[in-house]
């Protein structure tokens, strides 16, 4: 029998209701998370980054035993430790330099938001429309099996339809077998990197950057994205991680509707995709591969693709610090040099990505998401559960 195998108490949330309310649910919450709760239920509206504030009922498993071998993996390789000291050396000040409260989630059952199969997160407080103070009142869940589903019913698919023979067993090889533990590692420490660097956006950004939401979302991922590879190059799993849901998760995303763009204009992590594209191209970590004009990969230059990033990344920030106009005006003239743009549409998907696009258009970009159990079946089992203890 699994240790602790107990329901919390069912968490009734109104994203509109009182404040006094929301930091109620959230302390309730935090307190179930922490005690070691095996089974969090959640009901009420909730605002995740995909979707709008909707209702959402769910119960989800927190993954004690996955979030203890992630941690066993990452010292058998090199150790936190040593790796929040390469965060710290690159940013003396970060903060809050503790495994951050980032908690491995499987969604059981559930309808809405949570488990609809486009979210990939919940972040909190903002998830109840509460703005953090500092980085010990923010805590994340990464929901595990919707990752997972992404992963064998979507990105790998697309791997199979637009990499060579030697790149998709290189991929599935070294990623497939540890692709939880990847999930779960590269979330944690992505939220260490929004606590770092000229872009840190946790708790709070940088109080001299002024910019629109999809602005600093579009240097904020990118910025963490790119130190998590770079810092964690033990582990060519997280640069594969990385590259493969960029492109194929975000960056393919409303390309059915929209090929000449997808969500390039609308979605940050749209843009980001094909902008990750043309710096792989110019590092040499994705090339042409002339024999069947498939694309081959090149692990080893995936993490040096990431670290130029950083130093781009990193510059464009001090430029914005030490400018007197507009800042945004800086990142948009940035971001056209960067993917291409037109006048009269916008961003655009690339050529070359959009015939790789092309190539997977039978693969769902966002697959179905199937819970284990239906919600009627958990609620009754819940309520069985419980009578039982008592």
């Amino acid at each position: 029998m699994i240790p602790n195998l107990t329901f919390s108490p069912l968490q009734r949330a109104d994203f509109n209701g009182s404040l006094d309310d929301r930091k109620k649910v959230l302390s309730e919450l935090e307190m179930n998370l922490e005690s070691g709760k095996i089974i969090i239920t959640m009901q009420g509206n909730f605002h995740l980054t995909k979707t709008q504030v909707q209702f959402s009922e769910a119960y989800l498993l927190h993954d004690h035993q996955l979030e203890q071998s992630v941690k066993w993996w990452l010292n058998e390789r090199i150790s936190f430790e040593k790796i929040i000291a390469q965060y710290h050396s690159y940013d003396a000040h970060l903060m809050w330099q503790d495994w951050p409260r980032h908690y491995a989630m499987r969604v059981l059952a559930g309808s809405g938001p949570i488990a609809c199969g486009s979210n990939i997160f919940a972040f909190f407080p903002e998830a109840l429309g509460i703005r953090p103070r500092t980085p010990t009142d923010v805590f994340g869940m990464e929901f595990i099996d919707i990752w997972n589903n992404i992963f064998q019913q979507s990105i790998f698919p697309c791997v199979h339809e637009g990499f060579d023979h030697q790149s998709q067993l290189e991929v599935t090889s070294i990623l497939s077998y540890h692709l939880d533990q990847a999930i779960y590692l590269a979330a944690v420490f992505h939220e260490i990197g929004h606590r770092a660097g000229p872009w840190k956006v946790s708790p709070v950004s940088h109080p001299q950057l002024k910019l629109s939401r999809f602005h600093w979302g579009v240097v904020g991922e990118i910025a963490t994205d790119s130190l998590l590879v770079a810092h964690l190059s033990d582990f060519p799993e997280i640069a594969y991680f990385v590259t493969l849901q960029r492109l194929f998760w975000f960056g393919r995303r409303g390309y059915r509707e929209n090929p000449i763009s997808g969500l390039t204009n609308e979605d940050n992590d749209g843009w980001l995709g094909s902008y990750l594209w043309e710096k792989l191209r110019a590092t040499g970590a994705i090339a042409r591969n002339e024999l069947n004009h498939k694309w081959k990969i090149n692990g080893e230059k995936l993490v040096e693709t990431y670290q130029n990033i950083t130093t781009e990344i990193d510059k464009l920030g001090a430029e914005c610090l030490n400018l007197e106009r507009p800042q945004q005006e800086l990142i948009d003239n940035w971001m056209r040099s960067k993917v291409e743009w037109k006048p009269a549409i916008g961003f655009i998907v690339s050529d070359e990505l959009r015939e790789l696009f092309e190539r997977c258009s039978l693969i769902p970009e966002v697959p179905h998401f199937s819970t284990a159990m239906s919600l009627a079946d958990m609620r009754s089992l819940g309520e069985e559960f419980n009578r039982e203890l008592t």
